[in-house]
Parts: C-alpha cells; structure tokens; sequence
C-alpha cells in the first residue's frame, strides 16, 4: 500500500525551526537570500518532520492554493512585463505561485479573467482594473477573496490599491515643459474613462490653471490603442499636421509605448527632438543604453509598487489590514534631454 500523505504544514516546520514561513519557503523553492545557520535549521526541521511540499493536498484540506491570480493590461506594455517580473519575485518569497492573464482594457474579457482566476481557487487577485468591473471586485473581496488594484485606481473607496500619483507627476512634467517656453500643450493617452488616464490628463489641466494657461493652448487625444505604438504614431502624425500657430511645441505621452510611435511620427514630419519638438512621458526606453536621446520622464516605478502591492497583499491574506488602504507612491521625475526651448511661433 502507498504510504499515508504527510499532513505536516509549511507553519509547523516554521515553528520547529524557529524561523519564519516565508524564510521556509525561500529554502524550499532555493529563492532569495537564506543564511547558511537558517538554512540548516530549516533543513534539519524539514527532515525531521518529514515534510514534503505537495500544493494540491494543502489547497484540499485549507481551501488555500498559495497562488495569487495577476490580471493586467496585456506584456506587451513594458510596466506591466516589469510588474509580473518583481510581483513574481516578492510573492515566491512568501510561498505564493502566481497565475497570469490579460484583458488588454476590455471590460468583458476582465471580467471573464476574473472568473478564471475565481475557478482556479486563487487566495487573492492582484489587478490592473478597466474601472468598469469595480463593482464586481468588491464584491469579489466582500466574499472573501482580497483584491489589490496595481498601478490603477478605482473610485471605490472599498478597493486597495498601489499606484504612482499620476496627478502630481504630469503636473510636473508640464511644468518642465512650461519653464522652457512650451505654451501650446499636447497630451496623449489611453481612454479617459479609466480613472489613471484621467488622472495624467488632470495633471495638465490642474498646471495650466495654477499658471494661467489657457484651455484652448491644450491638444488632447485620447484612445483605446494604448497596447501598441501606433495610436501614439498615427495620432502624431495628425498633431504635427496641424497649422504652425496651434501645433504643440511640447508633448506629454501616456506610456513609453506611446512614445515610440510618436517619435517615429516626428522623425517621418523632419522634427527633431528636442531641438524642433520636446517631449516627454510615464515610464523610459526599454533599452536606454543603446538609445541616444535621453528622455525626461516620470518613472513609473514598477519595482516600488510591485513590493509596496505584494507587502499590502501579504497583510491582506494575514488579516492584518483593517482599513482600505490607497498607498499613492510620490512621483519621481527623472531629468533627460528631451525638452529644449521652444522654437516654433506661438
């Protein structure tokens, strides 16, 4: 006959140890930093428990899967390829695997990822929301199930949340723009009825009315096509199309994504940057060693949030947090070269 399943847990070889789980977990899976003293208790107490991992059998007896469901825009944006990247990290160091999936901001597709990650028994869901399923992720949390919104916000108040403040960082850049003679203002970003992209909007808006700057030296174009570099592009070139005296001088982007397809509109039209047009935006280059223009931008600060997100997460599932906490991280501009004096006639 088969021997019994050992129904040691991951605490009680914690507690024999002397040590906590998540430092078990890092010997167990070999990630993270474990001392050589720590590691031999750890391996002592699993020998003489008898330990053996087996996830399938803990999520049948404890209703925990130690998974935590991801669920954002798409990879293809670079924030969110370096979010999973640090997110995975942080939660292997705490025993959680993780599932990822994508809604590239269809509000159907969320919702359907959110019932897969409901069917897989996930302990917890991180998610980058469309804001139009806010509803249904409160009530997701309600049924016990915590809900961490990553990099987005919602206006519910009952949702957590990490995010950078976008209101203050785009406020800033168009001040880098302002200082340098930039008075005819363009921004691009995603659709405004997700409250982040509102809020980079906003951010412009609350810097014109601070310095008297009239709504109407504003150019905003706002889409759906985030995902990729051509709405930055073809919404570009339909910019610098524009008549000399109305055309912006100075351009704030959404994403770095964004901005690729922009800079290519501007290279097509003969521009410069920044000598003939500046620019700048959220996030930097994916490989900016090899490129030569060096972007003023706001950093989009993935590692940050991805620790700050799995720490408030962990707290969650501990039943540590009794408030809804909106952990907003400051903005952090990072000075470049891609603002120059304004040039053309305004």
């Amino acid at each position: 006959m088969p021997n019994p399943p050992n129904k040691t847990t991951i605490k009680e070889v914690a507690a024999l140890a002397g040590v906590s789980i998540a430092t078990v977990s890092r010997v167990i899976n070999n990630s993270g930093s474990v001392s050589p003293k720590l590691r031999f208790k750890v391996d002592a107490a699993i020998e003489r428990l008898n330990y053996s991992p087996n996830n399938v059998a803990r999520s049948l007896k404890t209703n925990k899967s130690q998974t935590v469901g991801v669920v954002i825009v798409n990879l293809y944006l670079p924030f969110f390829a370096s979010a999973v990247y640090y997110l995975e990290n942080n939660l292997r160091q705490l025993g959680y695997g993780m599932l990822i999936t994508s809604h590239h901001d269809d509000a159907q597709l969320e919702r359907q990822c959110l019932d897969e990650m409901l069917q897989a028994r996930v302990d917890a869901i991180i998610v980058a929301p469309t804001n139009a399923n806010d509803a249904i992720l409160e009530k997701i949390q309600q049924q016990g199930t915590p809900v961490l919104l990553l990099d987005r916000i919602s206006a519910n108040q009952k949702l957590f949340s990490v995010s950078t403040d976008k209101v203050n960082g785009f406020y800033k850049l168009a001040n880098e723009l302002y200082r340098a003679g930039h008075r005819n203002l363009g921004i691009i970003t995603g659709t405004h009825d997700i409250i982040s992209n509102q809020n980079r909007y906003d951010g412009l808006l609350s810097f014109a009315r601070d310095v008297g700057l009239s709504r109407s030296r504003i150019i905003s174009r706002a889409g759906a096509n985030v995902g990729t570099e051509d709405f930055g592009y073809e919404t570009g070139k339909e910019l610098l199309s524009l008549p000399k005296a109305s055309r912006p001088t100075g351009v704030l982007l959404g994403n770095i994504t964004l901005t690729y397809g922009f800079l290519h509109s501007c290279y097509e039209a003969g521009l410069r940057v920044p000598e003939d047009i500046s620019v700048t935006t959220l996030g930097n280059f994916y490989s900016p060693h090899i490129i030569p223009l060096k972007l003023t931008y706001m950093d989009d600060q993935a590692e940050d949030i991805s620790e700050i997100g799995v720490k408030m997460l962990y707290d969650m599932l501990e039943g540590k947090s009794e408030d809804t906490s909106c952990n907003k991280i400051p903005a952090r501009i990072i000075q470049g070269k891609s603002i120059a004096p304004a040039r053309l006639s305004e």
